[in-house]
């Protein structure tokens, strides 16, 4: 039995107090997709650098500061955009990948949620620059907690820039989580270098406070992407696999016996160019 009492608009259920229903304001909906989507500096890289490679970059440089708390940039030669399409990447739900809900089960980029850029504006202070291939200048666009400040026309080479400060400057509590800066640095690496796997054919560098940590060459070998993240010592140590059977086909490297290790962080499984982790293969 639920007893409701409804006294001067506020509803009562069992001892909890429920205010009304009511529509939440933009700015307060906003910061809670930014959970949804970002919840520390790690995802903000993963989402921009896969919104890099969607548009077809072949180099990818990553600076960030202070293990991404005080700072982080990720500046890609990809196809750009121009001054229509930066003012509507901006609004939620828009997207290049998908037009209808069909085409979810024909994706071949890395997102579709048209969440990410919103999200991450309105929990930061962001910059971005684009300029298209065919055109002679570029745009810049600069947000701060959602709320756009400035949008005109810039100087900047072919490609996208993207700057942000202030991570989580506004929801002290996710802020106030967030580890060390070594520990949130060490995971954006480490996502950079699964990438880079997934990606052999595009190059991608890691700077942290003005020092470069990881740089992948994009030779295109996945070999020489095995080499930037496990070093020569490991690289030389493994065998490469290729096999296929029917429409199923397996490919990488494989360390030699003594090159086991007590934990399987350093598996790595990529499917459809996308790094995944599934306990099902990770067992098999």
């Amino acid at each position: 039995m639920i007893m409701v009492r409804v006294r001067n608009g506020v509803l009562k259920v069992r001892g909890f107090i429920m205010s009304r229903i009511k529509i939440l304001d933009d700015a307060t909906a906003g910061q809670i997709a930014a959970g949804e989507v970002v919840d520390r500096p790690v995802s903000v890289v993963k989402e921009l650098v896969e919104n890099s490679l969607d548009a077809g970059a072949d180099r990818v440089v990553v600076e960030i500061r202070d293990g991404g708390r005080a700072g982080i940039k990720v500046i890609d030669n990809g196809c750009g955009m121009s001054q229509e399409e930066l003012s509507l990447a901006f609004f939620r739900h828009a997207t290049s990948k998908i037009a209808r809900a069909e085409d979810l089960y024909s994706l071949s980029s890395l997102g579709f949620r048209g969440e990410a850029l919103p999200s991450i504006a309105a929990v930061s202070h962001l910059v971005m620059k684009t300029r298209m291939y065919d055109q002679t200048v570029g745009y810049s666009i600069e947000i701060c907690g959602g709320e756009v400040l400035s949008q005109k026309p810039v100087g900047c080479a072919p490609g996208t820039i993207v700057y942000l400060t202030d991570l989580f400057y506004n929801v002290p509590a996710r802020r106030k989580h967030l580890k060390t800066k070594g520990t949130e640095a060490g995971l954006i690496a480490a996502m950079m270098q699964k990438i880079s796997l997934a990606r052999p054919d595009v190059g991608f560098t890691l700077i942290h406070n003005n020092k470069t940590v990881f740089r992948a060459p994009g030779s295109g070998r996945l070999y020489d992407s095995v080499l930037a993240v496990y070093g020569a010592a490991v690289a030389g140590e493994m065998l490469e696999i290729n096999a296929k059977q029917e429409d199923v086909c397996l490919e990488g490297f494989v360390g030699k016996s003594f090159l086991n290790r007590r934990t399987r962080h350093h598996l790595t499984i990529i499917i459809n160019g996308r790094y995944v982790r599934s306990k099902v293969l990770q067992q098999a």
